[in-house]
């Protein structure tokens, strides 16, 4: 059975759908154009919007992915923030927000399919506000109980300390304006991904695969916004990579012409299985890992993409 909760989030997510095919003449207003629909949601749902995200949902709103588009290009615009001193702040629309691509291309963001829940709180997240102090994201806790979801002991994969300390209390009245950057302890890994080059003379989407560093096929979905592909001289791949027989995640031979890219991903979440569902195909243990591909800008991850891998692959 649906909560008001689960309802709520498929509301926010039906409309922001319909809402990012509109081709905006300015960038700076793609998150301003939207403000009217948040705030109808935030009086609705007892919630709060971060850079267009739900508090509540915040973890499975970061797995946003973009329709496939030709025009598809980041936002470099910016936002306009008033302080409290009657002085303007122009902040960078951050890179895990739905609000920094302009593409005209449908965001999609996961709902739980048939049989499973979205886990919103493996990781917690916290904002850092314009101010420098770091304030909890608090997400609404799954409802469903099984193995894995609610009141279960946090995976051995995410490892300690799982929360950030030495949080400053925010005070009554004080300003909250949040600065784009958040601040999260999860789990890491880099993996290679492989897919083949368009080929004219082959029906279908092109086939890939995504290997670990040891050269074992992960059952990975990934969902790229932007990817950097390197040579396969390129000495950063192991050379398990580079000898490895590329398969794809159900056996197939990969065709030889093919493009390899470097993939650093960060786990946001996960789905668990809670009866019958399709996700028990992909994943023996029932529980699919969220993450996002990251690449780095002076220690800054940010955002390139979406990746699925079900718990097994990741914990090997």
């Amino acid at each position: 059975m649906k909560t008001e909760s689960d309802k709520f989030y498929e509301i926010y997510s039906r409309l922001l759908r319909g809402y990012s095919v509109r081709q905006l003449s300015f960038g700076s207003d793609i998150l301003n154009a939207f403000a009217g629909v948040t705030r109808a949601l935030a009086l609705l749902g007892g919630d709060e919007f971060i850079w267009g995200l739900p508090k509540s949902h915040f973890a499975n709103s970061l797995t946003w992915t973009i329709s496939s588009v030709s025009n598809r290009r980041r936002n470099t615009c910016s936002q306009t923030v008033l302080m409290q001193d009657g002085t303007a702040r122009e902040l960078p629309f951050p890179t895990w927000s739905w609000s920094s691509w302009c593409c005209g291309g449908a965001r999609n963001i996961r709902t739980p399919e048939k049989g499973t829940a979205l886990e919103s709180c493996i990781i917690t997240f916290y904002s850092c506000l314009i101010s420098g102090k770091l304030v909890r994201i608090t997400q609404s806790s799954p409802v469903h109980t099984s193995a894995g979801v609610s009141g279960s002991p946090a995976p051995q994969w995410l490892e300690l300390p799982q929360t950030i300390e030495k949080l400053v209390d925010i005070t009554a009245g004080e300003e909250v304006l949040h600065s784009g950057f958040l601040n999260f302890w999860t789990s890491t890994a880099t993996i290679y991904f492989f897919i083949e080059r368009p080929n004219p003379h082959r029906r279908g989407p092109p086939r890939h695969t995504c290997l670990s560093a040891t050269g074992e096929v992960l059952r990975a979905i990934p969902n790229l916004e932007t990817r950097i592909c390197v040579p396969f001289n390129d000495p950063e791949p192991p050379e398990s990579i580079c000898s490895s027989s590329l398969k794809t995640a159900q056996g197939d031979d990969l065709d030889v012409d093919h493009e390899i890219s470097i993939l650093d991903l960060v786990i946001i979440g996960g789905e668990a299985l809670v009866g019958a569902g399709t996700i028990s195909r992909l994943s023996g243990n029932g529980r699919m890992l969220h993450a996002l591909s990251v690449g780095w800008n002076n220690g800054i991850a940010l955002r390139n993409g979406f990746v699925s891998i079900p718990e097994e692959d990741w914990i090997g």
